[in-house]
């Protein structure tokens, strides 16, 4: 992230802690939230024209070490890139919206390939979909998805065949969690 550009977006904001909504764990708050969210752009000085934090005053850290980052900088100014000995769990906490990119049009999907990648297989999917949206009616499809699923006798193929329906159905816009979701999409059908 050393090759910050004037009117990139700002890398705190973009990581910004704030946005996870009160009372709610990290692992099950309502993802929407951090897919609809944007912040500021770098000015010519690297300052944020929406929060004022500086990029440059992080680089006279104290705590960051050669090849480890101190914690309130391990994504802001290193992306996560220096994940040499910190568990998984705390990469999570440090990442959970998603690594940084140069626009904050691309966040979105950014977000989506990054939660597609904290499944494991197909059926840890639809958990991880319910939090991207607390639309009811995408709930009901979840639910019914997730019986079907209870006693099919080929549950993958069910599962593949109602979460394309879902996708199609419900996130098929030009929105932010239609393009999350193409993210989710995308990455799981890489994976599985």
């Amino acid at each position: 992230m050393s090759h910050l550009n004037t009117g990139d977006p700002c890398p705190y904001c973009w990581h910004n802690p704030r946005i996870t909504p009160k009372n709610c764990g990290i692992g099950t708050f309502d993802i929407g939230e951090l897919i609809s969210w944007s912040g500021g752009v770098l000015d010519k000085n690297k300052t944020c024209n929406e929060c004022k934090w500086n990029f440059c005053s992080i680089n006279i850290c104290v705590s960051c070490r050669p090849k480890t980052a101190c914690p309130q900088h391990y994504a802001v100014l290193y992306n996560g890139n220096l994940n040499h000995g910190i568990p998984l769990e705390f990469h999570r906490l440090y990442m959970y919206n998603s690594p940084y990119t140069k626009r904050w049009s691309d966040r979105p999907r950014s977000i989506g390939k990054w939660y597609a990648n904290q499944v494991n297989n197909y059926l840890e999917v639809i958990p991880m979909v319910r939090r991207f949206t607390d639309n009811y009616e995408v709930q009901i499809y979840l639910n019914s998805l997730e019986s079907v699923l209870m006693t099919s006798c080929c549950p993958r193929d069910d599962f593949w065949k109602g979460f394309v329906d879902i996708c199609r159905r419900f996130f098929s816009g030009n929105d932010p969690l239609s393009a999350a979701m193409s993210g989710f999409y995308s990455e799981c059908l890489l994976k599985f």
